[in-house]
């Protein structure tokens, strides 16, 4: 891609180095469409740098749930930028016309800063104001800019893409086009659920694909008791259910057997006892670009083979009562079912596989009634061996 200019004013290269010491007027920014990588982070969520060429990197989280872009107050002190407006919010909204049909509730109390602004490599200015409540590694990118795009989050790739709203190329043959519609300052994607229309929010945090408040999935009749998460794998101190829809209706498509979280409790960005939520695994499945200006979405089928939770075969699991997903750099026993052979041999939710075994490998084993080992702890931090010993009657005869 090649260095632009923002057409704020005509200065050429000296003029622009020149007032560059004094203000910003120039931004040497990726010409659109742009493509940034994901950043690694210990944190979840999709992280990007956002910074302009040759500036220091700002780093962002970007959060559809998040109607502002807001930074801590030590990073808004380190990445500086200049005051704009008097600290009330204009509203985003969402729809055809120039913003979106809907005023956004301001989450900012009165007596926050006023707003400010920085350059992007995306060759727009960014406007944030400080929020204390937000740790000093990276701000929240939010829908107030994230609207005035065409965005396109591509998890296989590991990248997101920004295109200028208008002339995004065509979506591909095989994508679904779902409308969006507004909650509380941001999309949400109406689904199918067995029959059902629902509201989903998104919510790139959570690493599980589909997450529906207990209340409502016994209002919608789903499946319950299907499996049960423990603290070593969801890190929460109460075990989360986890069900199963039937059918979740992406438009005139749709996906069969869907594992989904049935949280019992307020937790971490809980919305109330409605509260259904697409989580990052959900943007594994698809290729998911979203066109504000249009309020639409297009849904692009992935190569991830469906159905998956915490990236391990749930199909599988229905089937032997086993799913070992990937966690902290190693292959963890995520659910075990009541009464299956694995719950019978005495594998736990939370063992880790040594080094070397693979799922099959425990597959195997188990079913064949021999002896193997897997990795437990009590507290998360000491992993010691533990045999699963072979089944009685075992190699006889």
């Amino acid at each position: 891609m090649r260095v632009v200019l923002l057409p704020t004013i005509s200065l050429g290269r000296l003029g622009c180095a020149l007032l560059g010491v004094l203000m910003p007027l120039c931004v040497a920014a990726e010409e659109l469409p742009a493509e940034l990588a994901f950043l690694p982070s210990p944190e979840s969520g999709v992280f990007v740098d956002v910074a302009a060429r040759g500036g220091s990197p700002i780093v962002v989280r970007i959060d559809l749930a998040a109607s502002r872009t807001a930074f801590s107050p030590r990073v808004a002190r380190r990445i500086g930028g200049w005051t704009h407006g008097s600290g009330g919010g204009v509203g985003v909204r969402l729809g055809s016309r120039e913003t979106w049909p809907f005023n956004v509730q301001d989450p900012f109390p009165e007596s926050s800063s006023r707003a400010r602004r920085i350059d992007t490599v995306l060759g727009r200015r960014l406007t944030f104001r400080e929020d204390p409540r937000l740790g000093d590694d990276f701000g929240v990118l939010g829908c107030d800019f994230l609207a005035g795009f065409v965005v396109e989050l591509d998890f296989a790739a590991r990248a997101v893409r920004f295109f200028e709203r208008g002339s995004a190329p065509a979506p591909a043959p095989d994508s679904t086009r779902v409308p969006l519609e507004s909650g509380r300052g941001c999309p949400e994607l109406v689904l199918d659920l067995d029959g059902q229309a629902v509201s989903f929010r998104f919510d790139l945090t959570t690493g599980y694909p589909v997450t529906i408040a207990g209340p409502l999935a016994r209002t919608l009749g789903v499946e319950t008791g299907v499996g049960e998460l423990g603290d070593l794998v969801s890190g929460d101190p109460r075990p989360l259910g986890i069900g199963e829809v039937a059918r979740l209706g992406v438009a005139s498509a749709g996906l069969d057997g869907v594992p989904v979280v049935l949280p019992e409790r307020r937790q971490r960005n809980w919305r109330g006892p409605n509260d259904a939520v697409l989580g990052a695994e959900f943007f594994t499945w698809f290729r998911v670009r979203f066109d504000f200006s249009e309020a639409m979405a297009w849904l692009t089928p992935t190569r991830v083979p469906f159905p998956t939770f915490l990236g391990g075969s749930w199909s599988a699991y229905r089937e032997d009562g086993l799913l070992v997903a990937s966690r902290g750099g190693a292959l963890q026993v995520a659910l075990v079912a009541p009464g299956s052979v694995a719950a019978t041999r005495g594998v736990q939710p939370g063992d880790r596989l040594p080094a070397g075994t693979t799922p099959d490998d425990l597959r195997a084993a188990l079913a064949g009634g021999e002896a193997t080992v897997v990795m437990r702890s009590n507290d998360g931090l000491v992993w010691a061996n533990h045999v699963i010993e072979a089944a009685p009657g075992a190699g006889e005869p």
